[in-house]
């Protein structure tokens, strides 16, 4: 009766044991020999008579790491532990392969049992499926890891703020940016100090436009941060805030630094704007030069106008003279009363005048057929000096300073004269009668020209005049060269002079250049093209 009691209660302990065991993946019994005396659960299986650690053939199934990475020894096993008297909890995690290839995670706990004298009779295990929470354990430190790799990649900087705790945390290069990079971590007041002071209000804009739940915009921003190693630097952040109940909780956010690229934009803004004030520059000056080309055609126009009055003028002025001096000839053979004769000699000389001034304007209309010659200036100038003299009047002084080693030049000898005696004109006017009158000689070698009237550049034989006169002031030296322009009261000059000596000289390949200043007098330079086969003259 008593054993039968015994029995039973040992058979309802065991079941109820067994139903505790179901509970779990898996448990079993073994004794100190690593012999398994019960086992249960759907886990069971992995265990064959004895526990791995007494079971070399099995190793290859069970690999686990010690706490310094490497392959954990059968004699640390759990089970062997808990042999030892060891309570291993929480458990090693082993990569079990089972007899097909397929691996899954165990989680293996193990502490020993006694007997009643507190003697170790063995051991008990328990196995426990943690595959799904390793995969999700090795994807998360997977995701990290990548994470980090391509953050370090591109130098992309972490950081999360955790709204409760007011913690920033950062990672190495967003805490390089802020100039702290062997700071460890940080509160969000050290975070937004080193933002610049101009852009702090935009960036306070976007955060709160982040944590506002009903809002929850994306943070994405450029903005400058003042770092704690004094550097300025540009960063460009884009981020999100994650909410529970409602309410932002965290503050997650990328921040790269654009420093280089601000720096290239600015570079490049600024260039763009030297190139288009360079380009308004050009487009000013070609409407000045469209301006000037219009005004020059349009006195161009102007000029061929004048030009062929200007011909018709002379043509009729030179038939009339020509009728004058044919009758004065004719005069001068019947009449021989020596006062009579002296008042032919006038109208002649008159005729001649205006026979000069005839031809004058018939230059200026069209171009003259000139009749180039090798001329010695020096000769021709000393043939002309009583010419000259009488030209200038008796209260100007006449100098002359000519070259003896002058080249020949060549020239219309007869067009040598007209320059000469309109500049010693202009020059008995500009001195009011009273004065020194100059003409020098010398070879010259003129630079390119800058003005229509100057000369190209090259070698000549140049003529240089020189007067005391008033001067010419300079609101009036640029016109000077002008057809029909003439500072003297009207009768007194036809205001032909100068331009037609500066058309003759272009005619001839030569050029002339005037110098002045007012009450210092006037000096022109006429510019002779050299006769190269020619020799030097002396002068007589």
């Amino acid at each position: 009766m008593t054993q039968r009691f015994v029995d039973h209660a040992l058979r309802v302990s065991k079941a109820q044991l067994l139903s505790i065991l179901s509970l779990s993946g898996a448990i079993g019994v073994f004794d100190l020999e690593g012999r398994l005396l019960l086992r249960n659960g759907r886990l069971a299986h992995v265990w064959g008579d004895r526990m791995p650690a007494f079971t070399p053939e099995s190793e290859h199934r069970w690999r686990g790491n010690d706490r310094a990475g490497g392959i954990l020894a059968p004699a640390d096993y759990p089970e062997a532990r808990a042999l030892r008297g060891e309570t291993v909890t929480p458990g090693v995690d082993f990569r079990y392969t089972d007899k097909a290839g397929v691996y899954s995670w165990l989680r293996v706990c193990a502490a020993p049992y006694r007997d009643e004298r507190g003697g170790i009779s063995g051991a008990v295990a328990t196995l426990e499926d943690v595959s799904g929470e390793r995969r999700a354990s090795d994807g998360l430190r997977e995701g990290e890891a990548r994470l980090k790799a391509v953050a370090d990649l591109v130098q992309l900087g972490i950081c999360r703020w955790t709204l409760q705790t007011d913690d920033m945390e950062w990672n190495a290069v967003a805490r390089a940016i802020w100039g702290l990079p062997s700071h460890p971590g940080g509160d969000y007041a050290l975070w937004r100090a080193a933002i610049h002071p101009d852009d702090l209000g935009a960036v306070d804009a976007a955060i709160r436009s982040s944590l506002d739940p009903n809002t929850r915009e994306v943070f994405d921003i450029e903005y400058r941060v003042i770092g704690y190693d004094a550097i300025e630097r540009w960063v460009a952040a884009r981020g999100a805030a994650s909410f529970a109940g409602g309410k932002a909780v965290a503050l997650y956010s990328a921040v790269i630094d654009i420093t280089e690229r601000k720096h290239i934009e600015e570079a490049l803004a600024q260039s763009v704007d030297a190139r288009s004030r360079e380009l308004e520059l050009l487009n000013g000056k070609l409407r000045e030069e469209v301006a000037q080309h219009a005004a020059t055609e349009a006195a161009a126009l102007q000029f061929r106008a004048i030009g062929q009055m200007t011909s018709g003028i002379a043509h009729d002025f030179n038939n009339l003279v020509a009728i004058v001096l044919a009758n004065v000839q004719l005069l001068q053979r019947s009449i021989h009363d020596p006062e009579d004769r002296d008042g032919l000699e006038l109208i002649r000389v008159a005729a001649d005048r205006g026979a000069r001034i005839a031809a004058q304007l018939a230059a200026f209309a069209r171009k003259e057929q000139l009749e180039p010659q090798v001329v010695d200036l020096n000769a021709q100038i000393i043939g002309m000096s009583d010419l000259l003299r009488a030209a200038l009047g008796a209260g100007i002084h006449l100098e002359m300073a000519l070259a003896p080693n002058l080249k020949a030049a060549l020239v219309d000898p007869t067009q040598v004269e007209m320059i000469l005696l309109n500049l010693a004109n202009n020059a008995r006017h500009a001195m009011l009668g009273e004065g020194t009158f100059t003409v020098r000689t010398l070879n010259i070698v003129a630079a390119s020209a800058t003005r229509e009237e100057h000369p190209p550049a090259g070698e000549y034989a140049a003529l240089l005049v020189e007067d005391t006169g008033e001067g010419i002031s300079n609101d009036v030296l640029p016109h000077v060269f002008e057809p029909f322009f003439t500072t003297r009261t009207n009768g007194l000059g036809s205001g032909l002079g100068l331009a037609h000596i500066s058309g003759v000289l272009q005619q001839s390949g030569g050029g002339m250049r005037i110098e002045t200043k007012v009450g210092m007098g006037t000096s022109v330079t006429v510019y002779l093209p050299v006769a190269k086969a020619a020799g030097k003259f002396r002068p007589q």
